[in-house]
């Protein structure tokens, strides 16, 4: 869902043509998931990161789940993955700098010199780069049935390294 808000109310025209977004902006958020740029383009991709996982060897997987469960757990296992060490109060600190309350209010009040980091509409919500932060998300916008078939085309199709 986020990328379909992305190139619903954010993406420039050309990156439309780009990166062969829908053209017409009727598109159902179901077709938008369903096409070439939905769910089967975000599996492709991160099933390119889990065969580049086999030739790096090392690594640390952070789940936007994990992230927003705890996040300063989170960031604190990554930091220690990366042998950083840096005091809880200052995970605290970056927590809070960068919490989803903040970037919205950032956001709102356009305080980023780039459009890129402002609302496409300032009335709308969903125009938002910040926008719900919100874990499973998707089940608010598809029936029972769409969702079963969401589900099941991430089954049969992403990597077993993401699943958990």
């Amino acid at each position: 869902m986020s990328q379909y808000f992305q190139w619903k109310h954010r993406m420039r025209p050309h990156k439309i043509l780009l990166n062969e977004y829908p053209a017409d902006p009727s598109t159902s958020p179901w077709d938008f998931a369903m096409g070439p740029s939905g769910v089967r383009k975000v599996v492709e991709f991160m099933n390119e990161w889990a065969q580049g996982f086999v030739e790096v060897g090392e690594g640390l997987t952070v789940r936007y789940e994990d992230m927003r469960a705890d996040t300063a757990a989170e960031l604190s296992r990554l930091a220690d993955f990366l042998d950083l060490a840096p005091p809880a109060s200052r995970i605290a600190e970056v927590v809070e700098y960068a919490s989803v309350e903040n970037m919205r209010q950032r956001e709102r009040e356009a305080q980023s010199e780039s459009d890129r980091l402002r609302p496409g509409d300032p009335g709308n919500p969903d125009s938002f780069k910040t926008r719900r932060a919100k874990v499973g998300g998707y089940h608010d916008y598809f029936d029972a049935d769409e969702i079963a078939a969401i589900d099941a085309l991430i089954s049969r199709t992403l990597n077993p390294v993401f699943r958990y």
